[in-house]
């Protein structure tokens, strides 16, 4: 079945590249936007053959063509459209690749035995982070402006130890499920009032404090969700602290469920 359908998707490839290159040499009698239509070609053929032609590492080189297909097929879009953004499009692909495949990539190729394999959360929040400001750089130097360094850099470090204070709660405290659920909503909710204070001190356009939480509505839709996410969280962490003392093991402390 799977060998009929890359057949299938090889004719169909066939004839779409034939076809356009016919149509580009007898409308306009050279080679323009039939390279466009090759470039789409190869990166819809990485997605649906590639995976035939391949014996080990299949994901990794599947993902890796079709990451070099989509930046193939940035880079031509933007030399027929004479256009400048292919700088800002390569980075945000190769970002939204690295969040996606490199957990995939440690789970699945990194031996369960290796000296690094229990610290793989802790390696994805420092690679996502050094892509991130790899990100917001490149889209910074694309577009000329000049906060990377006064506003991107601030906020992203700021805010990156929100997770990496989860993935120590979860990871590498010994404690039971509930004790680590609650304390990563504490963590939330502190990080929401936090963030949002530090925000308001780079970007300098607007105020936030506590007069911004109002747990009643009085036409200030800011102060009541403010006040909505703050409460919830900090209820849902006294309820699994609560959660996190009835499951206590009287005789060896603490246990995971």
């Amino acid at each position: 079945m799977m060998k009929a359908l890359s057949i299938f998707f090889n004719i169909i490839y066939s004839v779409l590249l034939i076809t356009s290159l016919t149509v580009n040499l007898a409308d306009s009698g050279e080679l323009t936007w039939f390279f466009v239509v090759l470039a789409g070609v190869l990166l819809s053929f990485t997605v649906t053959n590639m995976h035939a032609y391949v014996k080990r590492y299949k994901l990794l080189i599947v993902s890796l063509s079709s990451l070099a297909s989509s930046i193939l097929l940035l880079g031509v879009t933007t030399i027929y459209m004479g256009a400048d953004w292919f700088g800002v499009a390569t980075s945000s692909v190769v970002f939204a690749y690295i969040m996606i495949f490199i957990p995939i990539f440690l789970c699945l190729y990194l031996s369960p035995n290796h000296h690094i394999s229990g610290h793989c959360a802790l390696i994805v929040w420092l690679i996502d982070l050094i892509a991130l400001l790899s990100l917001l750089f490149t889209i910074n130097l694309c577009t000329g402006g000049d906060w990377y360094l006064t506003i991107a850099v601030p906020i992203t470090l700021f805010c990156s130890p929100v997770p990496l204070f989860l993935i120590v709660i979860l990871r590498y405290l010994v404690i039971n499920i509930g004790f680590k659920a609650s304390l990563s909503f504490i963590v939330l909710a502190i990080a929401f009032v936090r963030i949002n204070v530090f925000l308001a001190s780079i970007l300098g356009n607007y105020s936030y404090n506590l007069d911004l939480i109002n747990v009643t509505y009085s036409g200030d839709i800011a102060a009541y969700l403010n006040a909505v996410v703050i409460l919830t969280l900090s209820f849902l962490g006294v309820i699994f602290g609560i959660l996190g003392f009835m499951i206590r093991d009287r005789d060896y402390g603490y246990y995971d469920l």
